[in-house]
């Protein structure tokens, strides 16, 4: 079975189901990270401002996803361990299916 799942994995990774991910800030809120020129300090994002993710660029981080990230490799599954925010092929956060 872990050969079936990697190859599912590996595909919603390449080709995901949605583009995008967006959402909408109810509260001035502050994220902790992904700021400034080494993108670890803090973000403010003002109350109704509109934040979306690109599933084709996060998939394809090399950090998370290791080299060849534009190849579909099955097996790279087997050394990786993606964050719950590197890998969302099937959503994110408590809405996630």
């Amino acid at each position: 079975m872990p050969r079936a799942t990697n190859v599912l994995l590996e595909s919603l990774r390449l080709y995901p189901v949605f583009p995008l991910m967006g959402r909408m800030a109810l509260r001035d809120t502050i994220l902790p990270v992904g700021g400034g020129p080494a993108q670890d300090g803090p973000i403010f994002v003002s109350k109704g401002t509109k934040v979306e993710v690109g599933y084709h660029a996060l998939h394809r981080d090399p950090s998370a996803f290791g080299a060849n990230v534009e190849t579909f490799r099955p097996d790279r599954w087997n050394t990786i361990s993606p964050g719950q925010w590197e890998f969302m092929g099937f959503g994110g956060g408590v809405r996630r299916a």
